[in-house]
């Protein structure tokens, strides 16, 4: 039975240290990864401001970036050859929801839609990377921490 973890992709030393305590509990065996953390802010396009875009960005595209990255090493490190990357994105990736403030949301999921075949040709030799579209949003306990 795997141990759940709580891991902040936002920050780069606790997805280190995520991925160093699953190498140590799991002996480095790893064959999936599905980055898909997301958050919005529901403000307006001119309502928007640096900070909380960096929040998106540093969760919805870099946390999903540099999660993805950290898989890819351990598959490659411990011969993983059949493992799988799947990166998500959201509808919101290709269209905006008129009743959803989400300009910078759909900026950042944007950006992890185009991010996928630049790094699937770069991952081919070792492991398969695919990118999926929600067709939805959905709400989450993590969306409204307690």
């Amino acid at each position: 039975m795997a141990n759940p973890r709580r891991v902040d992709v936002s920050s780069q030393e606790s997805l280190a240290n995520g991925f160093a305590e699953f190498q140590k509990d799991f002996n480095n065996a790893l064959d999936i990864c599905v980055p898909c953390a997301g958050i919005n802010r529901h403000i307006t396009f001119l309502e928007f401001n640096y900070k909380d875009y960096q929040d998106l960005l540093s969760i919805n595209v870099l946390g999903a970036y540099f999660t993805a990255q950290l898989a890819a090493k351990q598959m490659i490190a411990n011969g993983t050859t059949h493992g799988s990357i799947v990166l998500v994105a959201s509808m919101a990736s290709q269209i905006a929801v008129r009743s959803q403030l989400c300009s910078a949301y759909c900026g950042t999921k944007g950006a992890v839609r185009s991010m996928c075949p630049a790094i699937a040709k770069e991952l081919a030799e070792y492991v398969s990377l695919s990118f999926k579209q929600w067709p939805t949003y959905a709400n989450s306990d993590a969306e409204y921490p307690s």
